[in-house]
């Protein structure tokens, strides 16, 4: 073994180094273990939330769901609106039948269990044809 190292010293640095070296890898491997078991607790409560604002979001979104069957191809008249789309109301619904109008401030007004704004006046059931005029008609003649 002698022939090998060169001298007895140099076996005895290798010796050493080696196991330094397999100490501190033991070392090395326990902050590994440490370190992993840290990302693996944080990502842990990260997915758990992310799939509790999943479900929060989902149970939302079937609250909504619920509330009437949606079909585009159905129109119906209601009172005096033009309600398309929707199927049916999912449960019993109390039909308003009370007339009376209620005017708040903003130019906002309470009608038939409705909140409606931006409505100066009520809005026209009969197309008005365009009004002709006169002078107009003078300028399109051609010659």
């Amino acid at each position: 073994m002698c022939r090998l190292c060169g001298s007895p010293l140099i076996l005895i640095m290798i010796i050493a180094i080696t196991s330094m070296i397999s100490g501190n890898c033991k070392d090395i491997f326990q902050n590994v273990k440490v370190a992993i078991r840290r990302h693996n607790e944080i990502e842990s409560r990260r997915l758990a939330d992310m799939r509790a604002r999943q479900q929060l979001q989902l149970a939302r979104r079937n609250d909504h769901d619920r509330l009437y069957d949606f079909d585009s191809t159905i129109c119906k008249t209601v009172g005096d609106r033009v309600l398309c789309g929707y199927n049916k109301n999912v449960g019993k619904y109390e039909a308003v039948i009370d007339d009376t109008t209620v005017t708040l401030p903003g130019g906002c007004r309470i009608r038939k269990g409705r909140v409606e704004c931006g409505y100066e006046r009520q809005p026209l059931t009969n197309p008005i044809p365009p009004v002709l005029d006169e002078t107009n008609e003078n300028k399109n003649i051609t010659k």
